[in-house]
């Protein structure tokens, strides 16, 4: 089955935006990272990744499950693709915070404790991948949270796929209510899906929900000419920017990122030909790699980065525009390495020997 290029561009871009969102908790910022609230909102990047995810998997397991793939496999291919960059990443982590507290105290300088009885609970529960269920687990690795809660999503989707295989329009019915109600919801109380643990799992399935329906009636936009299909992406490429953009309620961003997908599965228009370019699919191959460590290098660096800047005499937004050049730098020429050296190996290593040809 053929790799969507244009959703392995857009994958690439969303973590690129995941990224510059995390950049936002530390000041100063540049100009155009306040002129609107694109980069502040970027945690909705998220929420597409999760109608991604519900698509693509929809796209390369239903027929693979149609056929006799096993519960069991299948849960076995998705934890093999997750765990191992997950625990490399994790490692990496408390590692570095450990030798970096070993350095301060060799050099008589303060250092915080690391294992208190709250992290140590939340670095077991983020080992096995649990976080995304705990309420206030907002330490080591964040962004692991939205792992945690695709095996959720994982765990469910045969049972999923099987209602709405074999009743397509009650099963179709189910996914758009469970979507709806949590969506509503949100959109009711508050507004923000910033939600990363707790409710977490109902938002990425909510989303994954969405993905696989949007799979199931691909097919309607093969009846559309090249110029509705220019127009759809259009739309959905202006209302994803516009809702990011400025601040609304975060739901008005669903069914653009919907619409987003569904419009760029058949790789074709102008959009698809943009994501079809070397940079963008170099960033989506890459993109889970990017995903999982770019907290972990920022939590590492910026320590350092700190007593490095505090003795150059550069004006302050120099010095933010030389952060943001290093971390993006240090990201990229990571992930490019943990994608070769981690997971690909280990998924190629495991998957030989765990799931049955």
């Amino acid at each position: 089955m053929g790799e969507i290029r244009s959703h392995t561009g857009l994958r690439g871009v969303a973590a690129f935006f995941v990224v510059f969102y995390h950049l936002q908790f530390t000041h100063p910022h540049l100009p155009f990272e306040d002129a609107t609230s694109i980069f502040k909102q970027s945690y909705l990047m998220v929420d597409l990744f999760f109608i991604l995810s519900g698509f693509i998997i929809s796209y390369v397991y239903s027929d693979q499950m149609a056929q006799g793939l096993s519960y069991i496999s299948f849960m076995k291919k998705r934890l093999i693709r997750l765990f191992p960059l997950h625990l490399c990443c994790l490692f990496v982590l408390v590692f570095g915070l450990v030798t970096q507290n070993a350095a301060l105290d060799l050099l008589g300088k303060d250092s915080r404790p690391i294992f208190t009885q709250e992290s140590t609970t939340a670095l077991i529960s983020q080992l096995f991948l649990l976080n995304a269920w705990f309420p206030k687990d907002g330490t080591w690795n964040i962004p692991s949270w939205s792992i945690s809660a695709e095996i959720f999503a994982y765990a469910l989707y045969p049972t999923l796929l099987f209602m709405l295989s074999h009743r397509r329009i009650i099963g179709a019915l189910g996914l758009l209510l469970l979507s709806l109600i949590f969506y509503g919801s949100v959109g009711y109380f508050d507004g923000s899906l910033d939600i990363t643990s707790g409710w977490a799992p109902m938002r990425c399935l909510a989303g994954f929900a969405l993905g696989m329906l949007v799979h199931s009636y691909r097919n309607g936009l093969l009846e559309l000419t090249s110029g509705g299909l220019g127009a759809l992406q259009f739309i959905s490429f202006l209302g994803s920017i516009m809702t990011l953009s400025l601040p609304m309620n975060d739901v008005f961003a669903i069914p653009f990122f919907v619409l987003l997908v569904y419009s760029l599965w058949t790789d074709k228009g102008w959009l698809s030909e943009l994501l079809a370019q070397r940079v963008f699919q170099y960033l989506g191959h890459i993109s889970y790699s990017v995903y999982l460590t770019h907290v972990v290098i920022l939590t590492l660096l910026y320590p350092t980065w700190t007593a490095i800047a505090s003795r150059l005499t550069l004006d302050p937004l120099a010095l933010r525009g030389l952060w943001i050049f290093v971390v993006l730098v240090v990201v990229l020429v990571s992930s490019h390495f943990t994608y070769h050296w981690v997971e690909e190996p280990s998924r190629r290593w495991l998957t030989k020997r765990l799931v049955p040809n």
